[in-house]
């Protein structure tokens, strides 16, 4: 039987560089959107939605490193060091 987890990360490395990439450039746009805005309120929460995107990033680039292994790599070389 196929391993679900090795499947996972499979598919998240497959799919995960076009899907930051999206989020990045929709942030972007967002972001310079602000420019146009004239009232605090309406600027207020867009930058609270941009605050919001920029977490929606932050969570895909650290599922991407889970599925690479790279976060097990960055947690070995830790521990070695405190060796």
């Amino acid at each position: 039987m196929d391993d679900p987890v090795a499947t996972l990360r499979a598919e998240l490395l497959r799919d995960l560089p076009g899907d930051i990439k999206r989020v990045r450039n929709a942030y972007r746009r967002a972001a310079q959107q602000a420019a146009l805005l004239r009232e605090a309120k309406d600027f207020t929460a867009h930058q609270a939605a941009c605050k919001a995107g920029l977490g929606h990033l932050e969570i895909l680039i650290k599922l991407l490193r889970w599925a690479s292994g790279a976060e097990n790599e960055a947690l070995s070389g830790k521990a070695k060091e405190g060796e």
